[in-house]
This record gives structure tokens, C-alpha cells and sequence, in this order.
């Protein structure tokens, strides 16, 4: 069974193992008067510090600037599960936080409406989502590297097993030029390859539950799984079991219903084509 704490605590233990850096256990329970065992606890997620533990800590670690205050707040409200954020606009500060729940996870399912999953984009497919949600244009450039980047969960030593329900209408639906397209197109058909990615296409001309909207669901091998759901200020972690336990059924629903990964392949190869020669926006193809 499951031994982490809510998603807060989790981070938390995230964001105090990284404070850290270089210095041990041993000598940071001397510096702060705080048990290593019980630290150890704290980081891994297992046990909620106060916040005056977290205050020490980081006094101990020399953390003065606005992780301090960042940690300590998140200690505060650490025994809340679900988890809504609200920011003033780009660069999202809750991007730390989706990556180091991904960097964790062991399993992943993306359903995706609206754009390619941001693992699966190509730097320039990226930057074209981004100016098209009119993002600032000094901001683009890094929030698509970062993007891209996060892909990184695919094809290191240990990938993460990847399921991505991806609706027809998104291989239609012109981001930046053709060439664009063609590229991304070509780009999901080599991830396609790889052993730990499946990617499979809804068909566009039938309804289907993914219209409720996209959603990310990260599992882990000691600890409850996540739902991640972004909108253009608002960023919310689910980690209440049934709520988590609703979107699973989603998913799987949406994965029986989904083409093969055999059909899903012939398709994107099929689209790539039309991209390539011009010819594959949605307004023609399915109109």
C-alpha cells in the first residue's frame, strides 16, 4: 500500500531533500536539532513537517530567498489533498512541482483534446502552441525548451511507461506552418518506437469522454497516484482517491475505445503525408 503523504507533503519533502544539496543527514540533524531518521521521513514524504521544522531546516541550510517562505507556506496547509493554484501568467511557478511528481512517476496516461502532450512536441510545435495562447513573446523560447525537455521522463535509463490518447482533430489542427506539422507528425511517429511509449488516436467525427477536457495521471511505485489539470492560470493536483479513481476509469474507457496503436500508427503516417505535401488542415479533411 501507498506510504506518501498528500501531493503537498510530498513536494515539501522534494523541495527539502533539494535544499540540501551537499550536506548530510548526519550534520543537518545537528545543525537543526531534528532527528536524521525524522528528516529522512520529511524528504522522502512519509511525514508532514510543521512549519517551524521546515523554518529550522532551512535556517540550518542557509535558505534565506523565496523557497524559504514557498516551503514553509506549503507546510502550513500540508494536510490538504486536492490542490489548486492560481498565477498571474507565464513563467508558471508550478512547473517545478509537475516535474518533480513526473520525474517520480512510474506510469503515465495524457489525454489530449486540443494539442499534441507536451512530451510528445517538437521544439518549434511548442513554441507555435504558445504563441497561439498568447504567451509573451520573451517567455516562449524557454517555456518550449522546458517542455521539450521534460520528455527526458520517455528516454532515460529508467522511462516511465507512457499512454497517450491523443483525438484525431489534433493531427489536423495547423500549429505554426506545414512544416511544422510534418515535423511533429514525424516526430510522434519515431516516439511511437519506443517500447514504453503507446500512442493511440480517438476518432475525431464521434463524441467521446476526453471532451470533458484534458488531464495527466502520474503513477507511482510507493505512493498514490496523481491527476494534473492545467487551464491558462490554473494548475490543480488531484490526489483524493476517488476523485484519482474517476479519471482512472476515464482513462480506461477512453483506451478501449482509442484505434490500436497499429491503426493510430497508419494514421499519423497517413496525416504526415498530407502535411508534407501541403495538404492537412482539418477545415479540409473533415469538412
Amino acid at each position: 500500500m501507498p506510504t506518501v503523504g498528500t501531493s503537498r507533503v510530498r513536494l515539501l519533502g522534494s523541495g527539502l531533500r533539494e535544499a540540501r544539496e551537499q550536506m548530510s543527514l548526519r550534520a543537518l540533524a545537528t545543525a537543526c536539532g531534528i532527528s536524521a531518521a525524522q528528516l529522512s521521513k520529511f524528504e522522502n514524504g512519509r511525514k508532514a513537517p510543521k512549519p517551524s521544522q521546515v523554518s529550522a531546516i532551512l535556517t540550518a541550510l542557509g535558505v534565506v530567498d523565496e523557497r524559504r517562505d514557498a516551503l514553509v507556506a506549503m507546510a502550513e496547509r500540508s494536510d490538504e489533498q486536492e490542490w489548486l493554484e492560481v498565477e498571474a501568467g507565464p513563467p508558471p511557478k508550478t512547473i517545478s512541482r509537475l516535474i518533480a511528481f513526473e520525474r517520480e512517476a512510474v506510469r503515465a496516461v495524457d489525454v489530449a483534446c486540443l494539442v499534441i502532450p507536451g512530451w510528445l512536441q517538437t521544439p518549434d510545435y511548442a513554441r507555435g502552441v504558445l504563441a497561439a495562447v498568447r504567451v509573451p513573446p520573451a517567455h516562449i523560447d524557454s517555456l518550449a525548451l522546458l517542455r521539450v525537455g521534460r520528455a527526458e521522463v520517455l528516454t532515460r535509463d529508467d522511462p516511465l511507461d507512457y499512454v497517450a490518447l491523443i483525438d484525431e482533430t489534433v493531427l489536423h489542427r495547423k500549429v505554426g506552418s506545414h512544416q511544422v506539422m510534418a515535423k511533429q507528425l514525424g516526430h510522434l511517429l519515431t516516439m511511437s518506437d519506443l517500447p514504453n511509449v503507446e500512442i493511440r488516436i480517438l476518432a475525431g467525427g464521434q463524441a467521446h469522454l476526453g471532451m470533458e477536457g484534458p488531464f495527466l495521471l502520474l503513477e507511482f511505485s510507493k505512493a498514490r497516484p496523481i491527476v494534473h489539470l492545467e487551464h491558462r492560470r490554473a494548475t490543480v493536483f488531484l490526489d483524493r482517491a476517488e476523485h484519482v479513481s474517476d479519471f482512472t476509469q476515464v482513462a480506461d474507457i477512453l483506451r478501449a475505445e482509442a484505434m490500436s496503436s497499429e491503426q493510430s500508427r497508419e494514421l499519423i503516417a497517413e496525416q504526415h503525408a498530407r502535411w508534407e505535401n501541403g495538404d492537412g488542415s482539418v477545415l479540409h479533411q473533415l469538412a
